[in-house]
């Protein structure tokens, strides 16, 4: 019989994920490189809720860019999904998938890059696809227009939750890369 060093310490067992986060359809999904271009004030939105989230721990499931984004982008595509085509995804528009209209937007634009769950990225340009196509949902013309959407449906109920309706502000321009630890 051989007895077991002991360490002073209890073992602890390995996490199980058994659910994924918001935007994976599984555990361990493969993820992709994405960028979106969105209006420079919403930017700026995004850094100033990407700090709080990192400065006070009190937004679930945010510590970086990518998250919110990946979080507003499931949440908003999820509705349309439900609205538009009884919870199911939209078809993948594959390779054939539209290209921006270019600069027929007012304002400075500036590309935000994630990388986002291949399965939520087909989902948001199946979604695209179909509000262009239909125009179902006023002003959404491009997958930048629908992350836009989202970002800022997400951002408003955010402030109202943590901020008293006031946007985040980031006093800095750009965020670090990587994640922000929580304070």
């Amino acid at each position: 019989m051989v007895e077991a060093m002991i360490t002073g310490f209890p073992a602890v067992p390995a996490p199980e994920f058994v659910d994924p986060l918001p935007g994976y359809s599984h555990v361990g999904e493969q993820c992709i490189a994405a960028s979106y271009r969105i209006p420079d004030e919403l930017k700026r939105r995004v850094n100033g809720a990407v700090r709080y989230a990192g400065d006070t721990g009190r937004i679930p499931g945010v510590e970086s860019q990518t998250d919110l984004v990946r979080v507003a982008a499931h949440s908003y595509v999820a509705q349309l999904e439900q609205e538009f085509n009884n919870g199911q995804p939209f078809p993948d528009p594959g390779a054939n998938n539209h290209r921006g209209r270019g600069a027929d937007h007012p304002g400075q634009w500036v590309k935000v890059g994630v990388r986002l769950p291949l399965s939520l990225h087909r989902r948001i340009m199946g979604a695209a696809r179909f509000v262009d196509d239909t125009g179902s949902v006023p002003g959404v013309t491009s997958a930048n227009r629908l992350i836009a959407a989202a970002l800022d449906t997400k951002l408003t109920e955010l402030e109202r939750d943590h901020n008293h309706g006031k946007p985040f502000h980031d006093p800095r321009r750009h965020l670090p890369k990587g994640r922000l630890p929580a304070r």
